[in-house]
């Protein structure tokens, strides 16, 4: 919105440098034609940020606009004040914004296909979720680009790997992102639900990754719910279930130690205590994750709606009911 009005000052500028022999009188019609039209783009932009919100709101996925400030001096050092865990969620923090933005073009491939009223405005909420993630943690991936992590080389090889994805079939990547939302929807519901993991998130990126996670288990079925009306193969689910695990483990083990090398982190003692602090957290989701490989398997038998309801309280947020 900020460069659409900026845009229209600067022509109004340069209109009037030209015409400046011309009176007032005649150049009037000229900023009322730039006015009205730079109204009319703002317009369409609130619009539609309106509509995301008011759908989403219905259903229950409703997008909050958080704008939460993260203090730069706590970036490496937020969970458990360890920096070692800290680079595990910053790596993490680095895939969201391209893999939402790839979550949403999956979706949006097949808006035009889905006919039911409830699941397009779930789409709707979904987007627009997604959509603040991505910026929130845009900011946040500022903060690590300034802390020493070269992010612009993570973010190359991370579209590399996606404009790979973006040529297969469109079936193929709403199964590959039914897979991937399956992977935050179960994280999303632990971060909510164990006191102690969510404890050790200090100061405001407590908030943030409270505020992600009650969002992703609040849309964790949309992709999944998209994926049954367009194709419903149980074979392709599982099967791009099993090939997204691979890369997203091999992405996430590749950028985590490049990571802790570019911050120097390289005590082998800390390395692997890290890693199995993370395995016995990770290693309680096995269960929810191969309930994924169950021909009825859908994501809302796991319930979070209690967990959602006591955060976003906690949280001072609008809970829909």
């Amino acid at each position: 919105m900020r460069k659409i009005i900026a845009t229209s000052i600067r022509n109004l500028y340069v209109a009037s440098s030209i015409l400046a022999p011309v009176t007032m009188l005649d150049f009037y019609p000229a900023i009322c034609t730039l006015f009205i039209v730079t109204l009319h783009n703002v317009n369409n932009i609130y619009m539609e940020l309106f509509m995301k919100n008011a759908l989403g709101n219905l259903v229950g996925i409703p997008p909050r606009n958080r704008k939460i400030n993260l203090d730069s001096k706590y970036v490496d050092c937020y969970y458990k004040n360890n920096p070692y865990l800290t680079t595990f969620w910053n790596c993490l923090s680095l895939l969201f914004p391209q893999g939402e933005k790839f979550f949403v073009d999956s979706v949006k491939n097949y808006r035009d296909k889905i006919t039911n009223d409830k699941l397009l405005a779930e789409i709707s909420g979904f987007i627009g979720q997604e959509s603040f993630h991505s910026r929130e943690h845009l900011s946040l991936n500022d903060l690590i680009q300034n802390s020493g992590i070269n992010v612009d080389i993570f973010d190359a090889d991370l579209k590399f790997i996606l404009d790979i994805a973006r040529k297969l079939p469109p079936s193929w990547q709403l199964a590959a992102t039914c897979a991937l939302e399956h992977y935050t929807g179960i994280m999303g519901h632990q971060l909510l639900e164990d006191s102690k993991h969510n404890s050790n998130i200090l100061y405001e990126y407590h908030n943030l990754w409270i505020w992600h996670a009650i969002e992703e288990c609040e849309h964790k079925a949309v992709s999944y719910d998209v994926y049954k009306q367009v194709s419903n193969s149980y074979l392709l689910r599982v099967i791009i279930m099993l090939a997204a695990s691979v890369v997203f483990f091999a992405v996430v083990a590749n950028f985590y130690l490049r990571m802790l090398w570019q911050k120097k982190l390289t005590n082998p003692i800390m390395i692997l205590d890290a890693v199995i602090y993370l395995s016995n957290l990770f290693k309680d989701l096995i269960p929810n994750y191969l309930e994924y490989f169950k021909p009825n398997f859908h994501p809302s038998f796991e319930d979070s709606s209690v967990l959602i309801a006591q955060w976003s309280y906690k949280l001072g947020f609008y809970t829909p009911h």
